[in-house]
């Protein structure tokens, strides 16, 4: 892979692309999220739900606690999980450290000692930071508040993407922990260094996705273990994050020439990958974003650029 110091760099301090990883300096802006609504100051991330949450933003874009959405219409936001669809606050889990994060169908990952508890209801293992391949020179709970290893859980199936971190990003090695909760159990695929995996996602339909931001990757699984290396249009640049909704619809989050400055640089298919087209502020196609796609609904409301 080309790589240039400036991105080897990024990696090796881990500052990871995450929600709003392309943002310039812009003044403050709302978006939606169902009943939800969300505004970005450029140093923090304001939830405007029945109880208010504030989530920083970190150096890179990426947003602590983690933030994510999915298919039935709930937010988790570190340990907190939000009706997005009434604003209503369903649950909340703060321990003392923060260093929690509530997942899809009930599970929770937090840090303890230097360790990854993960609990299903009853159900609960605690794995050591080598277990699940995440190595390096960072602390476990700087790790996971980089975003060096990520979560995503269906009803019975939990990933965790993890990296060994190298100085040199070329040596570094990503693996994908599928986790079996009942047996304590992690079977791991290694996918050696397709690129800088900035995202790990989920959806009903479109199973799992990889996103890769420097060589403008996504990944797709429908195991979790299995993974398949999709064609993306020539010429696509800043690539941050994707939604696969099913096998013909995907939305990525990037740039294709020739592109205007208003635009909110969202890329779509409809055929599968066969076909893309940039699709631009005032598209009738911007009312079919994917609710659960938070980065494709912050990316229509931003300013445009003066």
């Amino acid at each position: 892979m080309k790589k240039s110091i400036s991105l080897m760099l990024l990696l090796g301090l881990g500052l990871g692309l995450g929600l709003g990883s392309a943002r310039a300096q812009v003044p403050p802006f709302t978006y939606q999220a169902g009943a939800v609504s969300m505004t970005e100051n450029g140093s923090a991330l304001i939830v405007d739900a029945a109880v208010p949450i504030t989530a920083e933003i970190l150096p890179g874009g990426s947003i602590w606690p983690h933030l994510g959405l999915d298919d039935d219409g709930y937010l988790y936001i570190g340990g907190t999980v939000v009706d997005y669809r009434t604003g209503k606050v369903l649950s909340r889990i703060g321990p003392k450290t923060g260093m929690v994060q509530a997942l899809p169908s009930g599970y929770r990952v937090e840090v303890v000692k230097q360790r990854f508890r993960i609990t299903q209801g009853n159900k609960s293992c605690t794995f050591t930071r080598g277990q699940l391949g995440l190595l390096g020179w960072k602390s476990t709970a700087d790790a996971f508040k980089d975003g060096n290893i990520k979560f995503a859980s269906r009803a019975r199936q939990l990933l965790a993407l993890a990296v060994k971190l190298e100085e040199d990003s070329r040596d570094s090695q990503y693996v994908v922990n599928d986790i079996d909760l009942p047996f304590c159990h992690i079977r791991q695929t290694g996918l050696g260094n397709p690129d800088l995996l900035v995202e790990l996602g989920r959806s009903r339909h479109g199973g799992w996705w990889l996103t890769g931001s420097i060589e403008q990757t996504l990944l797709r699984s429908k195991d979790g273990r299995r993974w398949e290396t999709m064609r993306l249009p020539e010429g696509i640049s800043s690539l941050i994050s994707s939604h696969v909704v099913d096998d013909k619809e995907m939305w990525l989050a990037g740039i294709l020439p020739p592109f205007k400055d208003d635009d909110p640089l969202l890329i779509h298919t409809s055929d599968g990958g066969k076909t893309w087209r940039n699709v631009g502020r005032g598209d009738p196609l911007l009312g079919k974003l994917p609710d659960a796609w938070l980065e494709g609904k912050r990316r229509v409301a931003m300013p445009v650029a003066p």
